[in-house]
């Protein structure tokens, strides 16, 4: 069997390295090994998180083991070829204590899981002082050991993810840019437990400046456009009926919104010059207009659940 991708995405081996911690041993001790647990103790992984979200930023990878009553975390900040963020690796220590603090871990380890070729260039990298490493060689290397379709898959994943790093592909990615979409999700999740943004992908380029939100109807969604100072509300069922649609929702429409068509939806857009926001700009210093924007996308969300009452979206 041949396995085929067209793009490799961080977010991608941190699912994998997840997975395989979990059900094999084996590759569970790349990494258990460096701190002293030996491949006979017992453990329980009592909690995984992937992408766990503090005010002190973001830990790719973690997961919570019980040896002997007490709480092991591992911590794993998970690299292709992307650019460090500034203090990355420190705040990683930052997030760790404050949980130990809180007795919620009684102690942990701070991993970077990249290609070979990625850690021995950032050694000297201030941000990307972590206390432990594993190569994707190293995790290639074991799972290209198992049998089976599922385990060739994953190695075809890692082997894949190498080529990229060595093409270069991620490093396109703009730091300000980044240090944005970190800095807007983390006060999104702060501010709305249902406003869940779906491209927020490491990955950002410097035109990267449109986010999209999900709704709870599949295939409505909300985008906010942050260099138009737009929120558009976007029903595709609709995108063939527009007349139909605006009909149905011109008695619910508020003063400052609009109708407008596009080729794959009908949409609903609100417009104004407090919505534009720049996404190379420093994020922690614009929360006050952030939060009128992100009531903006609520406030749409809200508008998505009055029309499905009058019209099925």
């Amino acid at each position: 069997m041949n396995n085929h991708f067209s793009k490799m995405f961080e977010r991608d081996i941190d699912l994998l390295i997840i997975q395989e911690f979990i059900d094999k041993r084996s590759f569970a001790d790349l990494f258990l090994k460096q701190v002293g647990i030996a491949d006979d103790e017992e453990y329980i992984i009592t909690d995984t998180y992937q992408s766990l979200y503090s005010q002190e930023g973001e830990s790719d990878i973690t997961i919570i083991l019980n040896r002997n009553g007490k709480r092991f975390g591992v911590f794993i900040e998970d690299k292709i070829n992307a650019i460090t963020m500034n203090e990355q690796s420190s705040r990683y220590f930052v997030r760790a204590e404050i949980l130990k603090k809180q007795k919620q871990l009684d102690d942990y380890v701070v991993f970077l899981a990249a290609p070979k070729s990625y850690i021995n260039s950032h050694k000297d990298d201030k941000n990307a002082q972590y206390s432990y490493f594993v190569s994707y060689e190293e995790m290639l290397s074991v799972i290209g050991g198992y049998n089976g379709a599922a385990e060739k898959y994953k190695a075809d994943m890692i082997k894949f993810a190498l080529k990229e790093k060595e093409k270069g592909y991620l490093m396109i990615e703009d730091e300000k840019v980044m240090r944005f979409w970190e800095a807007f999700t983390n006060r999104c999740k702060l501010n709305s437990s249902r406003l869940i943004i779906t491209n927020n992908k490491k990955e950002k380029g410097a035109d990267s400046s449109w986010i999209w939100f999900k709704t709870s109807f599949p295939k409505v969604s909300i985008v906010y456009k942050t260099n138009r100072g737009i929120v558009n509300l976007r029903v595709p069922k609709y995108a063939n009926a527009f007349d139909a649609f605006v009909d149905a929702v011109k008695p619910l429409m508020q003063q400052d919104m609009a109708f407008e068509k596009m080729a794959g939806s009908a949409n609903v857009t609100i417009k104004n010059e407090k919505l534009i926001l720049d996404i190379h700009s420093n994020c922690e210093d614009n929360y006050e207009q952030i939060d009128y924007i992100l009531s903006q996308i609520e406030r749409m969300y809200d508008f998505a659940l009055q029309i499905s009452k009058v019209i099925a979206i």
